[in-house]
């Protein structure tokens, strides 16, 4: 009787166990990809950096 009624209880909680594992998947692929952006901006911005001193020493050269 108690594995019927576990299985049961299982049976109707699965579809939110399921759901709830679906959302904790999706929340890490957004917090991955939301680090990927934070490091490709930084990336960026010091391309940009490099980009504008290397710019400034050319064209002081250049004077």
């Amino acid at each position: 009787m108690k594995r019927l009624y576990a299985r049961l209880v299982l049976w109707l909680i699965r579809p939110a166990l399921e759901s709830a594992a679906r959302e904790a998947a999706v929340s890490v692929r957004i917090e991955t990809l939301t680090a990927a952006c934070a490091a490709n901006a930084a990336a960026i911005a010091r391309e940009v950096r490099s980009r504008a001193a290397l710019e400034a020493v050319t064209r002081s050269a250049l004077r």
